[in-house]
């Protein structure tokens, strides 16, 4: 299960981060119904992704058969098939040896292959919001053991896994007037150079803090960490 929860986390972390490339690298550009053809352009990244989300592509699809006003496929009599239904060959039916008439029969096999497609993007939006809820009540859970386990006011690295990992460095149960709070603390991509008395100065003097009291405040811990 937990081989699971951190595949998961994974697969999610990704996905946010793609999702955020697209986001930044997004220029408007039109998008077309695979069905009717019909075009749209999406002039934000909100617009693609809701067509996106109803199949819609960025190449406009070369319909095969004509479609009169209504959406309805046209054959060689000039009516027309009704949406859920698809030509199948045509028939003389006056005797002149040349077809004058279509048959059209059922599209079962096309209707049930979008109805499982659109079934298949449902479950999987559905696993995917559960799985993210599961793992932000693991987290509120994990936090809330954690805390218990945790003395009062006494830092420690995050470990990978815990929130905050690769974000912040540090966390600490903060504890005053009998309240307690888990504070986050210190960049994690940042070495700290306290050992230098010239960069520690820098630091302190950079972040204010002589004015860092409060103990229930990230600054209060990284001055104190300093």
């Amino acid at each position: 299960m937990k081989k699971l929860m951190e595949s998961w986390r994974h697969f999610l972390k990704e996905e946010e981060e793609k999702a955020k490339k697209e986001k930044e690298e997004f220029e408007p550009h039109m998008m077309y119904d695979p069905e009717t053809g019909e075009g749209k352009k999406a002039e934000k990244y909100e617009d693609h992704v809701k067509m996106d989300e109803k199949g819609w592509t960025h190449e406009k699809p070369d319909l095969e058969e004509a479609k009169n006003k209504d959406g309805k496929e046209q054959g060689v009599d000039g009516k027309a098939c009704w949406k859920g239904y698809k030509h199948a060959g045509s028939e003389d039916t006056d005797g002149d040896g040349s077809d004058d008439t279509d048959r059209c029969v059922p599209m079962e096999e096309e209707t049930k292959d979008k109805y499982d497609d659109e079934v298949e993007v449902k479950n999987k939006k559905s696993r995917e919001q559960g799985m993210k809820a599961l793992l932000q009540k693991e987290a509120a859970l994990e936090e809330k053991t954690d805390k218990d386990r945790m003395d009062c006011n006494k830092p420690r690295y995050i470990k990978e896994g815990e929130p905050g990992y690769g974000k912040k460095q540090k966390v600490v149960k903060a504890c005053k007037d009998g309240e307690e709070k888990i504070v986050r603390f210190g960049d994690a991509n940042m070495e700290n150079k306290s050992d230098s008395t010239e960069n520690k100065s820098n630091f302190r003097s950079r972040h204010n803090c002589d004015d860092k009291k409060d103990k229930f405040s990230a600054g209060y811990w990284s001055c104190k960490d300093w």
